[in-house]
């Protein structure tokens, strides 16, 4: 999980004027209280056709999708660390800058296919009048192999900065070949009175009069930064319970904000906590509001494989981690009853705005998407209370409906009312429904998640994070016994994790393979079957009520055709000079094939280095090993060699 601070223009000038030097400890960004001579490299994001999307967007939010705010714009030329500006400072810590600009954009996020952040390293990302800041990421987002996003930025152009120890710049690794483009405002800089209101007029601030009973209900309410293949959009949700109260982090939300997305889509997902004004009013000036998220979900069950609101549409996911006990936040209870709220409240985050909450006083009726395919939905009708008249919008999406004892009975999927049709209907999907009717099999139900022990509750109350016992993350490992097989031979993948285990989602890629004998990604063991000679990546998550943990092996299993390894001509590779002096050493193929990837271990089967290569052949220059006895293992296409070095 991350933090995010936000300070304004004149705040920074404060500070600036009070301190000399900032240390980065503090949350500012090293480059705030020193300046650079040589300005930050530029990464051009290329506008998509506003006028298009914006044309597609008014049909769009009548039809029960997404509510698109911006598209995933590719860049010309992937940026890495390489690509930025570093910066030497005399207290032995470095700078890392880069910018990105997307012309007349609302607002940039930067999507990471690599993200790697060392101990004590931090990265932030501000705008540049500098009144927009989130960050910073640390060690603790980071996980090797895994995908990252950073929560957007306002403004169209926007600046990556790093601030770490020289020794460790090496370990800080960031690849990003496309940048969310925002379109439409999406509440992503509320820095003062003027910057709320993405909403419509006649909403009402959660934390108004209306708000007042249901503060834990509040407490559990997301606003959910989408992704779905190319596009970015916004939805709500909710932190749920379970029915033993396990405390995994559950988020309860529409199957139609995440109908298309890939596994690797909702690892980054952002999920901001406590998005809301601390008072009724919108608050004058810049504030805090947006500074708890959480990036990272794994997809447990929804209503359908793609967007469809005809079913009661929904989505549950399982969070990255567990949110802090910082975040004050919320598990709600819900019901599962079949009869009819006569009241209660319904509270989202329409536009991405700041978090609402819309009241109804009349019951509920059973009610269908569209008027038809009724049973699946439950209907409502917002009454006017004394701050306004709540409704929904594109962006409360998936939010949940409360019944009068504060307990979730739905989550929206859409309707008629906004504030110029104030009596509109709209329609969540029901909770019981979705519980045990939706489909047979676990992936389509939500009872074999909130209720894992079957105690088959009619109801479940809500509970308080801060009130859950601490958990730790599993330590994820597998390996699988044979890692060159042939084409349609089957490969049997071993867990060998440690720690506590809820459960497992395993991700190969590419897409050509088939899971058989009775095994699928939710497998512990799975059993796979590859279809081409590509080399595939194999990603397993281990997940529990802490969050979950992930092991990546890149180009894992390498099939072949016909031949057997055995049938395959012999691979013998060599090191010279042998025994080195200072560890400096060459690897090349005695045999001309060549060379995928070199690993050294140390007796105690400790890994020093690994160099991944391309299978060009080119031979491996090492950097400087400590003195002693090491195993060198030299891979190729099918075949590996495993060499003794000793260096002195």
């Amino acid at each position: 999980m991350k933090k995010m601070k936000r300070i304004t223009l004149s705040a920074a000038w404060i500070i600036l004027s009070a301190i000399a030097a900032v240390s980065q400890n503090n949350g500012i960004p090293r480059s705030f209280t020193e300046a650079y001579a040589v300005p930050a490299p530029v990464a051009a994001v290329m506008p998509p056709d506003v006028s298009r999307l914006l044309q597609e967007d008014i049909t769009r939010d009548r039809q029960g999708v997404l509510y698109r705010t911006g598209t995933l714009q590719p860049l010309a030329q992937h940026v890495t660390t390489a690509s930025g500006r570093w910066t030497g400072h005399a207290d032995g810590s470095v700078t890392w800058l880069m910018t990105f600009k997307g012309a007349q954009a609302k607002a940039l996020g930067i999507y990471f296919e690599t993200f790697s952040i060392p101990e004590q390293g931090k990265l932030f990302v501000y705008n540049t009048a500098r009144t927009h800041v989130v960050g910073p990421y640390t060690s603790e987002n980071s996980v090797a192999g895994d995908l990252f996003a950073a929560a957007p930025v306002t403004g169209d152009e926007i600046t990556l900065e790093y601030n770490g120890p020289s020794e460790s710049a090496d370990a800080f690794n960031l690849e990003i070949a496309e940048v969310a483009y925002m379109y439409r405002d999406g509440g992503f800089a509320p820095r003062d009175a003027g910057d709320f209101g993405t909403s419509e007029s006649c909403e009402v601030n959660a934390n108004c009069s209306e708000g007042a009973a249901w503060g834990p209900q509040r407490r559990s309410v997301v606003k959910i930064v989408v992704r779905d293949g190319s596009e970015v959009g916004l939805c709500s949700g909710a932190l749920v319970n379970t029915a033993n109260e396990e405390c995994t982090p559950y988020v309860l939300t529409a199957n139609h904000c995440g109908g298309g997305a890939t596994t690797a889509n909702f690892k980054q997902w952002i999920f901001y906590f406590n998005f809301e004004t601390p008072g009724c009013t919108n608050p004058a000036s810049a504030t805090d509001l947006d500074d708890q998220t959480v990036t990272g979900c794994l997809k447990m069950a929804n209503s359908a494989d793609v967007s469809d609101v005809m079913s009661s549409d929904f989505l549950l996911v399982h969070l990255k981690t567990r949110p802090a006990t910082s975040f004050n936040a919320h598990m709600a209870g819900w019901s599962r009853s079949t009869a009819a709220s006569p009241s209660g409240v319904g509270i989202h985050h329409p536009a991405g705005d700041v978090k609402k909450i819309s009241t109804y006083t009349s019951t509920l009726t059973t009610s269908g998407w569209s008027g038809s395919n009724t049973g699946k939905h439950w209907g409502v009708r917002w009454a006017a209370t004394a701050n306004g008249h709540g409704v929904t919008e594109g962006g409360s999406s998936g939010s949940p409906l409360f019944d009068q004892n504060g307990r979730i009975v739905g989550d929206l999927s859409g309707g008629s009312s906004d504030c110029s049709n104030q009596n509109g209907e709209d329609v969540y999907g029901k909770f019981l429904y979705s519980w045990d009717q939706t489909g047979t099999t676990a992936n389509r139900r939500l009872k074999d998640w909130l209720d894992k022990t079957g105690l088959n509750p009619a109801s479940q109350n809500g509970k308080d994070v801060a009130g859950c016992a601490s958990a730790a993350l599993p330590s994820v490992d597998f390996v699988a016994d044979n890692t060159t097989p042939s084409t349609g031979q089957t490969v049997n993948f071993t867990d060998q994790s440690t720690g506590a285990a809820g459960g497992y989602v395993w991700l190969i890629t590419p897409a050509t393979h088939t899971y058989v004998g009775g095994t699928d990604a939710t497998s512990q063991n799975p059993k796979v079957q590859f279809s081409t000679t590509s080399a595939y990546t194999v990603m397993l998550h281990v997940y529990n009520t802490a969050g979950y943990e992930i092991k990546s092996r890149v180009a894992y299993i390498k099939p072949h055709a016909t031949a057997s390894v055995e049938e395959s001509a012999p691979f013998t590779a060599r090191l010279f000079p042998n025994p080195s002096e200072g560890g400096t050493f060459w690897v090349t193929s005695a045999t001309g094939q060549p060379i995928e990837r070199v690993t050294v271990t140390d007796l105690n089967g400790k890994t020093g280095y690994t160099w991944q290569g391309d299978g060009s052949g080119v031979p491996v220059h090492h950097p400087a090993l400590a003195p002693g006895i090491y195993f060198v293992k030299i891979e190729g296409a099918q075949q590996a060699a495993v060499e003794k070095l000793v260096v002195y």
